[in-house]
């Protein structure tokens, strides 16, 4: 598998960190865990939102797994107006998991060029909500590489809450993205 509940005791918004035995590394990476932990990521299980931030909903999918794959988001105001979508086709073999990912990373960047630093983040991809909040182990070498692109993205947030929503609730951006999939040759 790709990821599962995580034996450590990460909390929310944890991050995964390797112990290294070197103090001077040691330090090195205790300030990179401090600059890390300027933005908070910390996952919201109760299923509300919390209406103060612009909601933006990411989804990705592929036919054949791997195979044709797209992503779509969709940024919406608290109030749950449409503010801005985004669709992307990203290849002919891309695994679903990969295509979560890459949806959430355009979608967070997409946030970032308009000014907002400040999100509630919703899919409907249990792994990549739990693995990006710190609930959940990477096991899957891909997945890593794109989590840390996510944790790229991440470090010019302020806050983000992310929180796992049904499929029924992420209509939208699963339109976005299958109409990247259809889209491309």
């Amino acid at each position: 598998g790709e990821g599962g509940p995580s034996s450590v005791g990460a909390g929310a918004g944890a991050f995964l960190s390797s112990s290294v035995s070197d103090p001077p590394a040691a330090a090195a990476a205790a300030s990179a865990k401090k600059k890390r932990s300027k933005r908070i990521v910390r996952q919201n299980a109760r299923g509300s939102r919390g209406g103060e931030y612009p909601i933006l909903q990411f989804d990705g999918g592929s036919r054949g797994n791997p195979g044709k794959a797209g992503a779509g988001v969709v940024l919406l105001s608290p109030e749950g107006e449409v503010l801005h979508k985004k669709s992307l086709f990203l290849g002919d073999r891309v695994t679903s998991n990969q295509a979560e990912y890459q949806a959430l990373i355009m979608g967070l960047q997409l946030g970032l060029d308009l000014g907002y630093t400040k999100l509630e983040v919703e899919g409907d991809s249990n792994l990549v909500v739990n693995q990006v909040s710190g609930q959940w182990r990477i096991n899957n070498r891909e997945l890593k590489i794109l989590r840390r692109k996510v944790e790229d993205v991440l470090q010019h947030m302020e806050d983000v809450v992310m929180r796992h929503i049904p499929r029924e609730e992420n209509k939208i951006a699963d339109g976005l993205a299958n109409e990247a999939m259809d889209s491309g040759s």
